[in-house]
């Protein structure tokens, strides 16, 4: 392996796992670069999946290639749970290894992120918007693959004293890719109960008949939905491409009856930055709110959630929709 700008040496030392996140990726090296390095916004038809392994300290970066499942659970810290985690639009590698660190930090679980390609154009425009499904249509192979490899490194760590448990986390437009394998009908050969918790954050997604594809969805064992009606970020995105409500911003009739909604109108509602609005797994809003910090750590350890809890949601008048306080 050739040597690696960005500070990534290629040695990781076991000690380094609680600081430790996993990226899987099926696209292409850029030519003559390393895929610790730097990654083109395209498919890799050669030799598709590229599993990374980064970790840092105080004093160093560090990225590693790893060979097999055997050596991906060799790295984690097996005891405690897993999250997948699909990032939305316009990520580089940098940026989701960055959001991987964020997340493990603030709610320490394994992190394992799927680097997709997300950049189609500059311009958040009605073209790119188009081109980015495109891409998550042509990649639902390379998804499936994913997933399968979730499972085998679920099924061989049942052999472990603690089997750690999965959840799979999809942010923005990212959730296109569960909408896109119902329409493919893509779930022949997963287990039912591959993820604990399916976490639908901010879907960019047309609000308008989710329940059909949502209802449709087979390897979990409990839906969450989250939106805010302040989401600035989705309201831009319906303005810029003429894009229908976006589910990430309104629940619209009729909700699926196998999920929960969370209403974060008012633990987030309008925030500046407006990434806020959007991202509020991360960043600003876990330090501002204890409930929504909290509630996330939940999620991410594959808990279930106590909606009778009064201190942390208010009930609607669906029996599946809650308001998250502040």
């Amino acid at each position: 392996m050739i040597s690696a700008p960005l500070g990534f040496s290629q040695e990781i030392p076991d000690v380094s796992k609680p600081n430790t996140i996993f990226l899987l990726t099926h696209l292409a090296p850029d030519e003559n670069q390393d895929s610790c390095i730097r990654l083109s916004n395209r498919f890799d038809f050669q030799s598709p999946m590229k599993l990374l392994v980064f970790t840092r300290s105080a004093q160093t970066q560090l990225c590693k290639t790893l060979v097999d499942t055997d050596a991906f659970l060799a790295q984690s810290q097996t005891d405690q749970p897993f999250l997948l985690l699909i990032h939305g639009a316009g990520k580089t590698l940098a940026e989701s290894v960055e959001i991987a660190f964020e997340v493990q930090k603030l709610y320490q679980t394994n992190v394992l992120i799927y680097h997709w390609p997300a950049m189609v154009g500059k311009d958040y425009d009605a073209k790119n918007l188009k081109g980015i499904k495109e891409k998550v249509d042509e990649g639902i192979p390379y998804f499936v693959d994913l997933l399968h490899f979730v499972q085998e490194a679920k099924n061989q760590s049942k052999d472990t004293k603690n089997p750690a448990a999965w959840s799979l986390f999809l942010h923005s437009i990212g959730n296109y890719y569960l909408e896109s394998m119902v329409n493919a009908q893509a779930f022949g050969g997963l287990a039912t109960d591959l993820f604990e918790n399916l976490i639908l954050n901010a879907p960019a997604v047309n609000s308008k008949n989710h329940a059909k594809w949502v209802e449709q969805l087979p390897i979990q064992k409990r839906i969450f939905i989250h939106f805010n009606n302040k989401d600035m970020i989705l309201k831009g995105l319906r303005y810029m491409t003429r894009a229908k409500n976006q589910l990430g911003s309104k629940a619209k009739d009729p909700l699926a009856k196998n999920a929960s909604y969370v209403n974060f109108s008012e633990a987030v509602g309008y925030r500046k930055p407006i990434f806020n609005t959007h991202s509020y797994y991360i960043y600003l809003m876990p330090t501002q709110s204890v409930n929504l910090k909290k509630y996330y750590h939940d999620l991410f350890h594959s808990k279930t959630i106590d909606f009778s809890d009064e201190m942390v949601f208010s009930k609607s008048h669906y029996p599946n929709l809650f308001l998250l306080k502040k």
